[in-house]
């Protein structure tokens, strides 16, 4: 079953689509929160893995007007079949905007498909044969901590914000818990395993927990102690990631 918001765009999508389009839409798959059971009806982004040969991103804009917080990528099955290190960019939705890049093409979200993925039309992720490699998740998640997780320890501004140390703490923990599994989970998932891996940081991970859904709203006060704790975190969990 999914949760209603999710089940409502998704309806509106494929109305729209083989409209629009028939035939194009060979594969719908859900992966992100709702895949991973972790959706919040507040804040929780519908993510989607579509399969669909040569859109025309004309047909696509019309498709997706209106329909928000629905953010994802248009691959082919043979994609899917292919590690993601070796395609081409394509078409992917975010934020509202369809764009083209090589955005959502990572090894986290193949391996969400394979594992966990929840199909709304086309095979069951089982037949795919998706290309999954926990060694390759792995080596992803080595980049994507010195670079992207990096910045929060350079610049921890975010982390003033409730809403901010739930991204950060739970973001850098969901790449450690694919570092030790090879595997992907979800941030409130990365959060329980974090709290087994990081028992001298158990105060921040809580906190994190607490906000998983907390709006962006700057606070009066900063609290600069909380920052500087979800600050060291971070990089005891950058550092183990590495």
């Amino acid at each position: 079953m999914l949760p209603p918001r999710a089940r409502d765009v998704v309806d509106r999508y494929t109305r729209r689509i083989d409209r629009e389009s028939p035939g194009l839409l060979q594969g719908l798959y859900l992966v992100g929160s709702v895949a991973l059971h972790d959706f919040h009806d507040e804040v929780s982004d519908v993510d989607f893995i579509a399969v669909a040969e040569n859109p025309d991103p004309a047909v696509l804009r019309k498709v997706h007007e209106g329909l928000e917080k629905f953010d994802g990528l248009y691959v082919t099955f043979e994609d899917l079949r292919t590690s993601p290190s070796k395609l081409p960019n394509g078409y992917y939705r975010l934020e509202g905007e369809l764009k083209v890049g090589d955005e959502g093409r990572s090894p986290v979200e193949w391996t969400v498909l394979a594992n966990h993925g929840v199909t709304i039309r086309g095979p069951r992720p089982q037949e795919l044969q998706v290309h999954v490699d926990p060694d390759e998740l792995r080596e992803w998640v080595r980049g994507n901590a010195n670079t992207y997780w990096r910045q929060f320890v350079d610049d921890p501004y975010d982390l003033i914000f409730d809403a901010g140390i739930a991204w950060g703490v739970l973001g850098i923990s969901r790449l450690h818990y694919s570092m030790v599994t090879g595997d992907v989970t979800s941030k409130t998932g990365a959060g329980r395993h974090a709290l087994r891996a990081f028992p001298k940081h158990r105060a921040i991970i809580e906190e994190a927990l607490r906000h998983r859904t907390s709006p962006v709203v700057k606070p009066e006060h900063p609290d600069l102690e909380r920052q500087a704790a979800a600050v060291a975190y971070l990089e005891a969990a950058i550092a183990s990631c590495c």
